[in-house]
């Protein structure tokens, strides 16, 4: 759906004589012209979701879930979702159905405390434990399960106690990447990376790697935002990482390590709602009204690799409170167009968490940014907050 500013003159109660048409085709180049300067977005297009299925936290027959640190999908297209409260593992159909549900806490062979990530990797569920920084193999019937392995970073220095801390895990063309952040004890500092690593966990390549000022404890305001694992994503021929996301700018990186470009686009100026554009008037000589215009900055919310896609979704002033858009950029970083998803009912990625799984399906869940709050290291012992996981399908 487009839409298009009216080009109604305002006439008031009196006549006036009927411009030329010469003078008519230049104030409406005039008008278009500066829509083209103050980088008007016209509508999205429009993409109606419905539910294919909901596990509630509240049903009696659902899995215990605390906190839901990672969602992956395996190789037969079912989803794995792991909960670091209580050290489960939870694999879903495609229809829905609960097919297992294991507790693996321990010290044990497969076993992990408290995971923060999985990912399907050669075969292999490969879990990550935060702090110490380990990478678990869990491969059934083969030499290699139960296998625990630290990450090793490529310039760690000889003799210092640098303590490394995993926080997310990805595959993407054959793959592993991890998101990581470093301490180091001789120089008093913190680094935060993305690399991609071996099955053995050592570093081969970093691609995103910021330090967040001097001391034992970073400011919250010097921690680059891919520290967060919604704000960086691997696709099978790129790495792309949020530097600044009020600055809506995102780093492309080849996969052999160097930056390939840089996404960022100057998302304002922008005409806030489908109302305000109506209201937009073409005055000759100055196009489109100064109070019709808004200045607020949008800024990235996260970012999502999806087929040869990567959307960007974005904190919007006046959004609907069922819809979210997202811009979508070629692998190249031309930017395509806009996708406005519309859901049945309320999603905030303030308090909700997307996985994309395909441009078609998407699952939510709900109530995700309230168990951030309540995670395992707060509320051992307290009652879980309530956790809805919903997957949706276009119509």
């Amino acid at each position: 759906r487009v839409l298009t500013p009216s080009l109604e003159g305002n006439f008031g109660g009196k006549m006036r004589a009927r411009p030329k048409p010469q003078n008519q085709i230049r104030e409406v180049i005039i008008g278009l012209c500066a829509l083209a300067v103050l980088n008007v977005s016209f509508s999205p297009a429009e993409t109606w979701v419905a539910p294919l299925w909901s596990i509630s936290t509240e049903d009696e027959q659902a899995p215990m879930w605390g906190y839901i640190a990672d969602l992956k999908w395996d190789a037969a297209g079912n989803l794995l979702v792991v909960d670091s409260k209580y050290s489960t593992i939870t694999e879903i159909s495609k229809s829905g159905e609960v097919l297992s549900f294991s507790e693996i806490a321990g010290e044990g062979p497969g076993e992990v405390s408290h995971p923060a990530g999985i990912v399907t990797f050669q075969g292999c569920q490969r879990l990550i434990r935060s702090l110490p920084a380990q990478l678990v193999s869990r491969c059934e019937g083969q030499q290699e399960h139960g296998a625990v392995l630290r990450l090793a970073p490529m310039d760690r220095e000889e003799g210092d106690q640098a303590i490394p801390i995993m926080t997310g895990i990805q595959q993407a063309g054959g793959r592993l990447f991890a998101s990581w952040r470093l301490f180091s004890f001789s120089q008093h500092a913190t680094t935060y990376s993305i690399s991609e690593i071996s099955a053995e966990g050592r570093e081969l390549v970093r691609y995103c790697s910021l330090g967040a000022g001097v001391g034992e404890e970073a400011k919250e305001d010097d921690i680059p935002p891919f520290a967060q694992n919604q704000l960086w994503a691997a696709g099978d021929h790129q790495v792309f990482c949020v530097p600044d996301r009020n600055a809506y700018r995102i780093s492309v990186y080849n996969l052999d390590g160097p930056l390939s470009h840089e996404i960022q686009e100057d998302r304002t100026p922008a005409l806030r709602s489908e109302r305000e554009m109506r209201r937009a008037q073409f005055v000759p000589g100055t196009g489109v009204t100064s109070q019709s215009v808004s200045k607020y900055r949008p800024a990235i919310l996260s970012i999502h690799v999806v087929g040869d896609m990567l959307l960007v979704s974005e904190s919007q002033e006046d959004r609907e409170e069922h819809a979210l858009v997202f811009r979508r950029y070629a692998r190249s970083g031309a930017p395509m167009d806009d996708l406005l998803l519309e859901f049945p009912e309320e999603v905030s990625e303030d308090r909700d968490r997307i996985y994309f799984v395909d441009e078609n399906r998407v699952v939510v869940i709900y109530g995700a940014g309230d168990s951030l709050k309540y995670g395992f290291e707060e509320s051992e012992g307290s009652e879980s907050r309530p956790l809805r996981l919903v997957l949706y399908a276009s119509e």
